[in-house]
């Protein structure tokens, strides 16, 4: 697990799902590869499964969406972007060493 010894980077990878069986039988397969450089918080499917918005902690926007990009491909659409953690409500608690 990444512990991020600095304030932390929270960001938000919203999923626009084009093939909900297939993504989610690979969030299934690959919860366990997540490299230690990211820390998955939370995830928020819809009803339908065919949107999710989670909540990370990395280093940049560009690490989470590099890892999204390769791990999922074409069967999802993603947005990531960093949250502004001053005004934000419920964040989780930073980890610290």
């Amino acid at each position: 697990m990444f512990i991020n010894k600095t304030k932390p980077m929270f960001i938000i990878a919203d999923h626009f799902i084009k093939d909900a069986d297939a993504f989610w039988g690979m969030v299934k397969a690959k919860m366990n590869e997540i490299p230690g450089e990211l820390h998955l918080h939370a995830v928020y499917p819809s009803a339908d499964m065919m949107r999710a918005v989670c909540v990370w902690d990395a280093e940049s926007v560009e690490t989470v969406d590099n890892f999204l990009t390769q791990t999922f491909g074409d069967i999802v659409r993603n947005e990531c972007y960093r949250v502004n953690a001053e005004v934000a409500v419920g964040l989780p608690k930073a980890e610290v060493a």
